[in-house]
């Protein structure tokens, strides 16, 4: 109803020349045909309308991000500009052939489309946490899938007013100690892919040669979302998808390494795109240096030696591109060990290459007094096409089913178990993360895993695209 009532206003403007006429007939129909390819493009692609964790990701997408997802959405484009010319064309036609009788039954029509209007208008409006009703009158307009990206710019300013606050804590030195952590948070690797989690094909060659003396395996880890803007700085911070405490996005594991005189790097081949003072850039600045290498994911190594030469303690985390979608149109990041035969094979090559990246950090750090942990942020789904896409709406279990692993340069502590079998949220990867440097921070030691007195009963949250908070226990599942 409210799509005919814009399209019988559009028809209208045909009527009338002016100054300004054809230029806004043009952006009305841009917009709807904008809006109407975007349906289409979240539709065929993940099975979902926009929604705002879409939109965010949009909005703070790098450019090499935006480069390779091109190549699922690039057809939309086209759908886009056949449509405004449709839209577009249709009216300038009508404008020419419109006689008397046309010009009053559209007039009526108008007296229609503006009581409708102000029926709209005054409708109860659901603002929701937007400082003004503008996104929710667009929710009843053909322009509503532009309401979501307003919401998403609402919650990013309002994040970033939140950047300044200051958070203190208390620690306490306990054991065991590391001089150099570092932290390898993959991107979109799903668990049941690992050869290491009982996969088929040999994806993990140099994963499974240390399971037995060098490492501890989560075997139940659960991302606390299905993206990388939000999943990432719920492992980082201490602000917990279920506390809903957004001012915590900024009270990072990074300011507690700062604080107790521990030396902090962010390597990225994620490049920095946009305002850096929102998500996961916002959180990388707080260390002492921050390096966006871009490119291939072996690119990290070169600054990650440089760093390691250096004198003093350290945590480093290193942010990579990993499985991340399309991957069977990835550059030359990797040799398809695999083939690219199928969607399988591409993404376990991306996998095998993830693998190997983790074999040269753990052969560069031989003999230190180090640990690596490693764990991906979400993983991803097969669409209908049958192409490995991000979870929209809400998440199967494979889409926040992770690998995590924690790596001892010099092998396995005694006091710490081969395998953790219970179900473990990587949310609270910053208690553990901590625990590793030697910390214990405000007393809860019962919040990291490597302590026995962590519950494995509390149950694993997940915030969907929607941010709705579920069950993980509560999701579906659909495995390959």
């Amino acid at each position: 109803m409210h799509a005919l009532i814009f399209f019988v206003l559009l028809q209208y403007l045909t009527i009338f020349e002016g100054r300004f006429s054809s230029l806004l007939r043009a952006t009305i129909a841009a917009l709807m045909a904008l809006c109407i390819s975007i349906t289409y493009a979240c539709y065929f692609t993940y099975s979902s309308g926009l929604n705002i964790a879409f939109a965010a990701s949009v909005l703070n997408s790098s450019v090499t991000e935006i480069r390779a997802m091109s190549i699922f959405f690039a057809v939309f484009a086209l759908v886009a500009v056949v449509l405004f010319c449709l839209q577009y064309f249709s009216h300038e036609t009508f404008k020419k052939i419109s006689g008397t009788k046309c010009r009053l039954v559209t007039g009526i029509l108008l007296i229609y489309a503006v009581s409708s209007v102000f029926y709209i208008a005054n409708e109860e409006v659901k603002c929701g946490v937007e400082k003004d009703c503008t996104a929710a009158y667009l929710d009843r307009t053909p322009f509503y899938n532009l309401s979501f990206f307003l919401r998403a710019w609402d919650e990013q300013s309002r994040l970033k007013a939140m950047s300044g606050i200051k958070f203190s804590h208390t620690y306490r030195t306990i054991a065991p100690r590391f001089d150099e952590v570092v932290v390898v948070v993959g991107e979109s690797a799903r668990r049941d892919k690992l050869h290491s989690y009982g996969y088929d094909r040999d994806t993990t060659p140099m994963l499974d040669s240390q399971l037995n003396n060098n490492v501890i395996l989560f075997t139940k880890a659960v991302a606390p979302a299905p993206y990388t803007m939000l999943a990432v700085p719920l492992s980082l911070t201490t602000a917990g998808n279920s506390s809903k405490n957004t001012a915590r996005m900024y009270d990072s594991i990074l300011n507690v390494a700062n604080e107790n005189g521990i030396d902090t790097n962010w390597i990225s081949t994620q490049s920095s795109w946009g305002d850096d003072s929102f998500g996961i850039a916002a959180i990388a600045k707080r260390s002492r240096s921050v390096q966006w290498v871009g490119g291939s994911d072996e690119n990290v190594m070169a600054p990650l030696k440089r760093v390691l030469g250096k004198p003093g303690r350290k945590l480093i985390y290193v942010h990579i591109n990993g499985s991340h979608e399309p991957v069977c149109y990835r550059s030359s990041d990797f040799a398809y060990a695999f083939g690219k035969k199928t969607e399988d094979d591409c993404y376990d090559s991306t996998i095998r290459y993830t693998d190997t990246l983790l074999g040269n950090i753990f052969n560069t750090l031989r003999g230190h007094n180090a640990a690596v942990v490693y764990y991906s942020d979400h993983g991803l789904v097969k669409n209908q096409h049958g192409d490995y896409v991000h979870a929209s709406g809400i998440p199967d279990k494979e889409a926040v089913e992770v690998p995590m692993l924690i790596w001892f340069a010099n092998g396995r502590p005694a006091r710490f178990t081969p395998r953790i079998t219970g179900e473990y949220s990587t949310e609270y990867n910053y208690y553990l993360i901590a625990n590793l440097l030697g910390l214990e921070v405000d007393g809860k030691r019962c919040l990291s895993a490597l302590n026995r007195c962590y519950d494995f009963r509390r149950p694993p949250v997940v915030t969907d695209t929607s941010g709705i908070d579920r069950l993980y226990s509560s999701l579906p599942s659909v495995p390959i």
